[in-house]
């Protein structure tokens, strides 16, 4: 049932998870609270109890809390935003290289400039 996950050994009792984690049968009693980016109503879609997009798989994360790898927990309950590089990172990168030829050219120079 979407919004809850299947817990127990006799797997008849129902834990609930945060916000849309948790995918199964439709759940009337959450229509109307989230919606996908196309507008989808989360609790009307009939799918197989699993997790969202962007979580762990549930053998070892039944109430779907942990997000997977290159996945980090967004800001609000039960989301997980896919790490995406940043661009500034190769800016930096390439400061830093940029950086270490200079620094790499000047002593050079002075090393040659003391020898003569």
């Amino acid at each position: 049932m979407f919004g809850y996950a299947r817990c127990g050994m006799d797997g008849i009792a129902f834990e609930r998870c945060l916000g849309t984690a948790c995918h199964g049968a439709p759940n009337p009693a959450e229509k109307g609270k989230y919606y996908d980016i196309d507008g989808t109503d989360w609790a009307t879609v009939d799918s197989n109890e699993s997790c969202s997009s962007g979580h762990a798989p549930r053998a070892n994360n039944s109430r779907c809390y942990e997000c997977a790898s290159g996945f980090v927990p967004g800001a609000s309950d039960g989301e997980c935003i896919e790490c995406v590089p940043s661009a500034s990172i190769v800016v930096v990168f390439f400061i830093l290289c940029l950086a270490f030829l200079l620094f790499f050219i000047l002593v050079a120079d002075r090393v040659r400039a003391a020898g003569e």
